[in-house]
């Protein structure tokens, strides 16, 4: 891993996400882009006037992450440079993962009240969605450490490509951590079933600690929660596709708080197929 990419809007759950991924880089030796995407300021008058200029607002933003940089360097060894651009944050952000061919997209997200959960999160979410990259959203309260347990929630689909869990198996190994493949169900009904549904990942895995659990429940959130009382994770893992964990915490407002109210960051994988 060479590159991590961190979105800023100098929010607490973005500083947040910036120590994390600060973190991160210094263990594995990787560089830092610190990004700030932001709009271009116009009067409501009769005649729509620009009070500030692009390059104006690029270089006062340049500058405050400057600074930003400068106390973090205080305290961390690592390679870290600072870019701001106009434009919409998630098309601006994914544009410039693929720019600089991103390892890694380090987000952050805020827990939030039932009602604001339903619209806050866009930003994260929609990098997630569109994103070729893997992607880290780390809750505003999570707080790093050096990661020995990954969780990571199958949809038992499988993987066509098995570039799909590079990412997996590099983290993994970089910090030899012990994945355990959970696999979210409905309940069996008969002994086929479960057959099927015992995918074996040590192919694409092969020199990873891996073990294999079945969960059930209706509510992804709430199983989940209940098997992390079990297996004390520091990072969950998905695929998102159609129907799947991820696509669900997108969509679905009772399983979506699993994202923005616990404490372990989330890895969105890109799926290769």
């Amino acid at each position: 891993m060479k590159t991590i990419l961190v979105p800023i809007d100098y929010s607490e759950n973005s500083f947040n996400a910036l120590h994390y991924a600060v973190n991160i880089a210094e263990h594995i030796k990787a560089k830092v882009v610190l990004f700030h995407v932001f709009e271009v300021p116009i009067t409501t008058t009769e005649m729509p006037v620009i009070i500030m200029s692009p390059d104006q607002l690029e270089g006062m933003n340049n500058s405050k992450m400057n600074e930003i940089v400068k106390e973090l360097k205080e305290k961390h060894h690592i390679d870290i440079i600072v870019v701001s651009t106009p434009g919409y944050s998630v098309e601006e952000i994914v544009r410039k993962m693929n720019y600089l061919g991103a390892d890694l997209t380090v987000l952050g997200i805020r827990g939030v009240s039932l009602i604001s959960e339903l619209v806050i999160g866009s930003v994260a979410t929609g990098v997630i969605r569109k994103a070729n990259h893997p992607v880290l959203i780390v809750p505003e309260h999570a707080v790093f450490k050096v990661p020995t347990k990954i969780l990571f929630a199958s949809d038992n689909s499988g993987v066509s490509n098995p570039a799909t869990l590079n990412f997996l198996k590099e983290i993994a190994s970089l910090f030899n951590c012990e994945v355990a493949i959970v696999n979210m169900i409905h309940k069996l009904e008969n002994a086929e079933q479960e057959a099927l549904l015992a995918i074996d990942y040590s192919s694409v895995l092969q020199g990873i600690n891996t073990s294999y659990h079945q969960i059930e429940g209706e509510d992804i959130a709430e199983s989940i929660n209940d098997y992390l009382t079990t297996f004390d994770a520091d990072i969950i893992v998905n695929i998102p596709r159609k129907h799947s964990f991820v696509e669900n915490i997108i969509h679905e407002s009772n399983t979506k708080k699993l994202a923005f109210h616990t404490h372990i960051p989330l890895l969105a994988l890109p799926d290769m197929d």
